[in-house]
């Protein structure tokens, strides 16, 4: 029983050293569920709304511009920051490329990620960012939601 506790002790004790906390949101409506401050590149739709069927950002395959918006919270030039969305309906898609990218004085990219999932990445703010942007390669026909960027703070 001893060894037990001690196994349960150990594993809490690393699980709160490996936890992060998260800072607060930068992206306004990454659920799209208003539709507002987003700019739409050729090709992007955006159905505003609350339920599953709505508050979603649509692409179509055969354009390659991006859905973009002002940032309105400040981010911290060399800070890192989560950068998570979540893709769907990229099946029938003859490439399903996305990235995201943090616009400023340089810019900062996820890596290319492929097809649908949720997808999570750690990215260092670059100094003097304006602009957040969601791209979708050519051959995407996706799905969008759920964007989001928060500071990991220690």
């Amino acid at each position: 029983m001893e060894h037990l506790l001690a196994i349960v002790l150990f594993l809490a004790t690393v699980t709160s050293a490996n936890a992060q906390t998260l800072g607060p949101e930068v992206v306004h409506d990454g659920g799209f569920d208003t539709g507002s401050g987003w700019t739409l590149g050729y090709g992007w739709q955006v159905t505003p709304g609350p339920t599953p069927e709505t508050g979603l950002a649509f692409h179509n395959e055969g354009a390659s511009s991006a859905l973009s918006q002002p940032l309105v919270v400040p981010m911290t030039a060399g800070a890192v920051y989560r950068v998570t969305y979540t893709v769907t309906n990229a099946a029938t898609s003859s490439n399903p490329l996305h990235w995201l990218r943090l616009r400023g004085s340089t810019t900062a990219i996820t890596p290319l990620s492929y097809g649908a999932g949720q997808f999570s990445f750690d990215v260092t703010a670059p100094a003097n960012v304006h602009t957040i942007s969601v791209h979708a390669s050519y051959g995407c026909s996706c799905v969008l939601d759920n964007v989001s960027i928060r500071e990991i703070q220690p």
